[in-house]
């Protein structure tokens, strides 16, 4: 009985021990493989340059965005400087009134996030050049994955979903 279990052992660590190193050195080696697939090719290469340079520009719109929504609705547009401006619009009235107020126009409110919609297209575009010169056949399914980015009207959608959200903060706010 200990030989025949001596041998099952034997078989079966001479049969998956290769299936292991195999496995080991496949999953290893493929970042290798992949990054050699994507470096050696000067197209490829300038096109991996072109999407990490854009991604720091799309971080760098981004956090303008939001800063500049920041310094409207935190320091512009809170509720202490809104009464004040109010109090200062009732001693000169010729001014304006206070539902002209620049801070109950929700527009102005707004988080703008145009210019980073149109990097993450630029990415997008990119992304799919790439893909396409790498592996043709996944080409037309990324196009259907990145298809929300290309759409002009889908930027604005996300862009107004957003707003919407902060619509309840800017009520609160306001009120």
């Amino acid at each position: 009985m200990i030989q025949r279990l001596a041998w099952i052992f034997k078989l079966t660590f001479e049969i998956f021990t290769p299936l292991y190193n195999w496995g080991v050195e496949t999953v290893s080696n493929s970042y290798m493989d992949i990054l050699r697939l994507l470096v050696d090719n000067n197209n490829n290469h300038s096109q991996i340059m072109m999407i990490v340079q854009e991604i720091s520009t799309l971080f760098i719109t981004l956090a303008r965005s939001v800063v500049s929504w920041m310094m409207v609705n935190f320091n512009e547009c809170t509720q202490t400087t809104i009464v004040q401006d109010l109090l200062e619009m009732q001693e000169n009235p010729s001014l304006m009134t206070g539902l002209e107020h620049r801070c109950f126009d929700f527009v102005y409110l707004d988080l703008d996030l145009a210019p980073v919609v149109m990097v993450c297209q630029k990415i997008s575009t990119t992304v799919h050049s790439l893909s396409t010169s790498l592996c043709p056949s996944l080409a037309s399914m990324n196009a259907l994955v990145l298809y929300p980015l290309y759409n002009q009207h889908m930027s604005k959608i996300i862009q107004n979903i957003l707003n919407l959200v902060f619509c309840v903060y800017y009520t609160a706010q306001v009120s």
